[in-house]
């Protein structure tokens, strides 16, 4: 009798550590289970978020060889809609990674000077033409004209005036510090002769691009509120648009 309660001991005891390797290895199953469903889910989002972004509107984006740089398209990462940021690097790259694009095509309201400037000097060094869909008016003109050839769609306009800094740069600019604690009358006059050299500059870069003179100093008469949209007559004549 003894023998056979050992026996029946052995075989509950080995019963329970059965159990017990199989406890574990369903729990070992269940956790391979919910990482490979976290992993799923994970690729499924990034995918879904891959998608938006795709679909999302772009400031650059390409059919066949045209490049489109819509400047009113917002940044991701804020609600800018002018020339600015890295447009220009993002061009340079853009123009960089495929040779076989031809004509960039311009829809901007404007924005920074400086940043429009550089836009200019990438589509210059690419040698490719530039296009006007919609409106290119202020910072915009600058980058039009670094075009080898530029035409003006149908419909579109082109828009300048002279160059314009915001009362709230100058005054951040006129903020005392440690170094300058006060401003004068030589600020003053710096200020002055920094918007004149501004407005040179600008006569000076259409007219080397093949702008008339008399064209040029037509635009600078127009303050900011107070945009010149010439006529396509016009802009062909002073050699502003210079293809069909």
């Amino acid at each position: 009798m003894i023998p056979f309660m050992l026996g029946v001991r052995v075989l509950l005891s080995y019963q329970n550590e059965i159990s017990d390797i199989s406890h574990h290895k369903q729990q070992a199953i269940d956790n391979d289970a919910r990482m490979y469903l976290s992993s799923i889910a994970a690729l499924t989002m990034s995918v879904a978020l891959a998608s938006v972004a795709a679909a999302a509107p772009q400031r650059f984006s390409a059919v066949g060889d045209r490049p489109y740089y819509d400047a009113t398209i917002p940044f991701p990462s804020d609600d800018s809609r002018s020339i600015g940021g890295t447009d220009a690097n993002d061009l340079f790259y853009y123009l960089q990674n495929d040779q076989g694009l031809q004509t960039v095509v311009l829809n901007s309201t404007g924005g920074s000077i400086g940043v429009a400037t550089a836009v200019s000097e990438v589509i210059e060094k690419f040698g490719v033409d530039t296009e006007v869909a919609g409106r290119c008016l202020s910072a915009c003109t600058l980058i039009f004209l670094a075009g080898k050839h530029r035409s003006l769609a149908k419909g579109s306009v082109l828009g300048f005036h002279r160059s314009h800094v915001s009362v709230r740069a100058i005054a951040d600019q006129f903020q005392p510090t440690g170094d300058h604690p006060s401003f004068g009358a030589d600020d003053v006059a710096d200020q002055y002769d920094s918007g004149e050299d501004t407005a040179l500059r600008s006569v000076k870069f259409m007219v080397d691009h093949g702008v008339d003179i008399h064209f040029a100093l037509k635009a600078l008469t127009y303050e900011q509120g107070d945009m010149w949209i010439p006529s396509r007559a016009e802009l062909t004549a002073a050699g502003v648009v210079t293809a069909p």
